[in-house]
């Protein structure tokens, strides 16, 4: 199974593919990653005291409608082969390949159930949801850490008033991240899209 996320969304991805298996990942703040490749993202906004969640995952998408960057549990999970299946084979209105029996590449994974991934995401979210109220963040925290793409590792940090590059330390109680800028000051950022430096 991929199971990672407190956030829900690779725990529910249900039987994963034939070893070996894709490494899922956690990009602060929220983008979900197979192999590297975003596979989910989750949006927030809190309003009157409630906070509305939108989550995206690619679940049938086929690997050519996606930029270079993005993948899709179809294919995660062994289904379309991305850059191999000839233009003419795709039927313009589902937007899949329309292999035939003799073509050896005609035998695909099924693809994950939509229906019962949304059913899967809410349950990990609801039990989520009954620790954080029992215990707070602490343990969302540290389930959270081993999963985060980059700790430790050099990074450029771009918000909406600066852009930063240091080292990816931690995140902290909040649920910021915390870098050690080149300066040395540590310092910690609520909002931000985060990209390794290789």
């Amino acid at each position: 199974q991929l199971v990672c996320s407190p956030k829900g969304v690779p725990d529910a991805a249900g039987d994963g593919p034939p070893a070996p298996a894709p490494t899922v990942s956690i990009r602060w703040p929220n983008d979900i990653l197979l192999d590297g490749k975003k596979v989910a993202g989750i949006l927030t906004e809190a309003k009157d005291g409630a906070v509305v969640v939108g989550i995206g995952i690619n679940v049938t998408t086929d690997p050519r409608d996606l930029p270079e960057t993005a993948t899709s549990l179809l294919e995660a999970c062994g289904g379309v082969p991305q850059a191999e299946i000839p233009s003419e084979a795709v039927r313009p209105s589902r937007g899949k390949a329309a292999l035939t029996s003799s073509d050896p590449r005609s035998t695909i994974h099924d693809p994950p159930d939509p229906l019962a991934l949304v059913s899967e995401v809410c349950r990990k979210l609801d039990g989520w949801y009954d620790i954080w109220t029992a215990k707070g963040f602490a343990p969302i925290r540290e389930s959270l850490r081993p999963w985060l793409e980059g700790l430790g590792q050099f990074v450029r940090l771009t918000t909406p008033r600066e852009t930063c590059e240091g080292q990816a330390m931690d995140v902290d109680e909040s649920g910021r991240i915390r870098v050690r800028l080149d300066a040395g000051i540590v310092r910690a950022f609520e909002i931000g899209e985060v990209r390794l430096l290789r």
